[in-house]
């Protein structure tokens, strides 16, 4: 848990995850399955849930090449991210929310 916002049923949290497999919404299922759906989350959560579209987005991804070589894809959160972070009262601009990303490394 990076940081926590909110109180009761306006209560958000960003996270920071590590999943070891790239199952097909396991990010998504384990959460909603602790009472703590990913805002936006029409399937798993909370249609909407204050936010416009799914709060989930892969900083970076792993992978292996079949000849054991380590590939490293990182990717920018679009606009429409962090406008959603600033939205639903977690930060209040891109550069209070990406500190905290800084402590984990992306």
């Amino acid at each position: 848990v990076l940081r926590r916002y909110g109180e009761g049923g306006s209560a958000y949290m960003l996270l920071a995850l590590y999943p070891k497999t790239g199952r097909t919404h396991q990010l998504r299922v384990h959460l909603a399955s602790r009472g703590a759906p990913i805002a936006g989350d029409a399937l798993y959560g909370k249609r909407g849930g204050g936010a416009s579209r799914l709060m989930l987005h892969a900083f970076s991804v792993e992978i292996e090449e079949s000849s054991g070589k380590q590939i490293t894809i990182a990717s920018e959160p679009p606009d429409d991210f962090e406008a959603g972070l600033v939205a639903l009262g977690c930060y209040g601009g891109k550069e209070e929310w990406r500190s905290d990303l800084g402590r984990f490394g992306t």
